[in-house]
């Protein structure tokens, strides 16, 4: 039964990972950027699994930051999960040992918590490492090859395939622009604070990796006060 289940997650996972081979292109060329070789790319991307988090990771890697800079960027980029992760241990049977949970947390992203999560009764974790093993994979790979693309192709070449990965955050945050009023000011409004203050006497003194780091808390902190997730969810 496990191995049927295992087999059914990795065949629905397949259109996940043809979307990551090309969104994970991307990101390999900006591991590229960052200094990083395509088998450390490779690590970062079977590790991280996660858009936004890697992009975080390798620009604090490409502007000199430290091994406690990249842990926090990159837990703050990726702290949503640890909300999908215990979403979905409330679907397991309570007889499922703990380290079911722990192994499916780890493999948890956007696209795997939605089809994991739509699965009627009970999970079964088989099916959920069916779709991790598959989708990670193609993961790695594009990573993998978008790093190789960004060391040995031309750089005018490279600096075109880059705009791609801008597309990508575009791509994720129109949809919520369109469905929620308050991201309609939101990301352009984060845009004009992070102008501002990158040029601010002091402040821009300060290495960018930690900046980034200050300005999504903070402007986090700052919405969810004044817009809360109940008040988010349900706004047109």
């Amino acid at each position: 039964m496990n191995k049927k289940m295992f087999i059914k997650g990795a065949k629905d996972a397949i259109p996940i990972g043809l979307g990551y081979l090309a969104v994970a292109f991307s990101l390999g060329i900006s591991a590229a950027n960052a200094g990083l070789t395509p088998m450390q790319a490779f690590i970062s991307a079977i590790v991280s699994s996660s858009s936004t988090g890697q992009y975080a990771g390798y620009q604090v890697i490409h502007v000199g930051g430290t091994l406690l800079e990249i842990t926090f960027i990159t837990l703050i980029a990726n702290a949503r999960y640890a909300l999908m992760s215990s979403a979905i241990a409330q679907r397991l049977h309570p007889d499922i040992p703990e380290q079911h949970r722990y192994l499916m947390a780890l493999g948890v992203t956007d696209e795997i918590f939605a089809l994991t999560i739509n699965q009627e009764g009970y999970l079964n974790p088989y099916y959920t490492y069916g779709i991790i093993a598959n989708s990670i994979s193609w993961w790695a790979v594009g990573t993998t090859i978008g790093t190789v693309a960004g060391a040995v192709l031309p750089l005018s070449i490279v600096s075109a395939l880059s705009v791609s990965l801008y597309g990508m955050f575009i791509a994720i945050i129109v949809p919520d622009m369109k469905q929620h009023s308050v991201i309609k000011w939101l990301v352009p409004a984060s845009f004009l604070i992070s102008l501002i203050v990158n040029n601010m006497p002091m402040v821009n003194q300060i290495p960018d990796s930690i900046l980034i780091i200050i300005l999504t808390v903070v402007i986090a902190t700052f919405v969810s006060i004044i817009k809360p997730i109940e008040e988010v969810a349900t706004d047109e």
